[in-house]
């Protein structure tokens, strides 16, 4: 809506500054060549029964998150906000929806949707987060390289039938390699 907040943050490089209150959850948003050196600071300062819940595009990262965590200490999720950075400042691009449920096991995720809403996101607990995950990433497939090619926004793809017709082709394409994984996603969904 062209506000601006200014919203004070604590950034440290040093993970052991938070040993003496160590958090219960932990998200985990870096860029994915960064989630292994990520995973080994979390391990060094998350809570004995705290959870890692990664809202990272792409695969891989919980598989990262799980050999330095364990697997019951990491879910899985995907976040459909829209944001961009822009000379220091973060542009808010768009309302969306965080979807998560445990990585493999039984992560304790009993308050983390309660605390994401009251920190005012819109959160669901979701049966098979890999599914979701699969699902960003087919349509992260189709839609981000088209918009980096022609050097337009997401939104306006859809108004040129050769953006639709490549981001078509890509859709189709990127479904292959789903089901070929095991997820069966419907292209008229998607």
């Amino acid at each position: 809506n062209g506000r601006g907040h200014r919203l004070p943050l604590e950034v440290t490089s040093a993970p052991e500054a938070l040993a003496a209150d160590p958090p219960d959850l932990c998200l985990v948003t870096v860029k994915a060549h960064q989630t292994r050196r990520a995973a080994e600071g979390i391990a060094r300062f998350l809570a004995p029964r705290g959870v890692a819940l990664t809202l990272q595009n792409g695969l891989g990262n919980a598989e990262i998150l799980a050999e330095a965590l364990g697997v019951s200490r990491v879910a899985l999720g995907t976040c459909t906000c829209g944001a961009h950075r822009r000379e220091g400042e973060v542009i808010w691009g768009g309302d969306g929806e965080i979807l998560f449920g445990p990585w493999e096991g039984n992560a304790p995720l009993a308050s983390v949707e309660a605390l994401l809403r009251s920190a005012g996101m819109r959160a669901r607990r979701v049966e098979d987060p890999k599914r979701t995950l699969w699902e960003k990433v087919v349509l992260n497939g189709a839609v981000n390289p088209v918009s980096a090619l022609l050097g337009r926004p997401n939104g306006a793809l859809g108004e040129t039938l050769p953006s639709r017709q490549v981001m078509a082709t890509l859709l189709r394409e990127a479904l292959e390699v789903a089901r070929a994984e095991g997820f069966d996603l419907e292209e008229r969904e998607m």
